[in-house]
């Protein structure tokens, strides 16, 4: 596959307008998740980094993913700032600190090219990995309608448009964009498996092979220790975000796909 073939085209589900997901920021121990001590001892929170077209230009945001280590930090009396970099094509980095884990940048066409860059910094001047995140309007695949998938007291997985799966036989699923053009539609673009990103670990998981109904099944997304942590632990209307990276026959990747699994006592 050529070089710019293998670009990563990205999609939020978490919003409704299309989002683009790119990286994760920051180190953790602990199998990926922020290790709890002094403040000396505190691993930064990671995020993800998005974006979304809107009127006048584009909103990118950091979303954190480590959400009890981001309160903990918070609590300890630490300070965290958010240092974003603009390039345009043809231009320079421009870099500005903010106390916002958000970013408008004016672009009226959308059709020009624009590179973002993100790190945080602690008050004691320690700076995580930087991301970079690069417009794209071109998305292949998407989760169809109900992926915002909502965790209960039940068995029950609930989706967005009020649907249900239970939990041991539930599947996630996915399908090309309608007028995609004839390029994706051979075979090394079709999604063959995907590796899994959660908050609980720090490295993508072993492959998850795709069934012929285009989906993933819920369980191996969603391992059943972190099933049973989350409804035990998440407080109501708490989420955690979850990635899919798909790969071709040749384990090349593809796309990020993202899901969020937010709990609910009630539905």
């Amino acid at each position: 596959m050529k070089s710019h073939c293998l670009k990563l085209l990205l999609l939020c589900v978490a919003i409704l307008l299309p989002c683009h997901i790119y990286a994760l920021s920051g180190d953790s121990a602990d199998g990926g998740r922020a290790v709890r001590g002094t403040a000396d001892e505190m691993v930064l929170p990671r995020f993800i980094l998005k974006y979304a077209p809107v009127d006048g230009g584009y909103r990118f945001t950091a979303e954190c993913i480590d959400a009890e280590a981001l309160e903990d930090f918070m609590g300890s009396g630490r300070s965290l700032d958010y240092l974003w970099g603009v390039k345009r094509p043809g231009g320079n980095i421009e870099w500005r600190k903010s106390e916002s884990p958000g970013l408008f940048v004016a672009d009226e066409s959308h059709s020009s090219r624009i590179w973002v860059y993100f790190k945080t910094v602690d008050d004691e001047g320690t700076e995580s990995h930087v991301q970079s995140l690069v417009t794209d309007e071109r998305i292949i695949f998407y989760p169809y309608e109900g992926n915002l998938l909502t965790l209960s007291d039940s068995e029950k997985i609930y989706l967005s448009n009020g649907a249900y799966m239970y939990y041991k036989n539930g599947m996630v699923r996915y399908g090309y964009f309608v007028g995609m053009e004839e390029e994706y539609y051979v075979r090394l673009w079709v999604p063959w498996a995907a590796y899994v990103i959660s908050p609980f670990q720090s490295v993508k998981t072993e492959l998850i092979p795709i069934r012929s109904s285009n989906g993933f099944p819920v369980s191996k997304i969603l391992p059943s220790d972190q099933y049973s942590y989350l409804k035990g632990n998440l407080r109501d209307g708490e989420a955690r975000f979850y990635m899919l990276m798909f790969t071709n026959f040749k384990e090349e990747l593809l796309q990020y796909l993202p899901l969020m699994f937010t709990y609910k006592q009630t539905i």
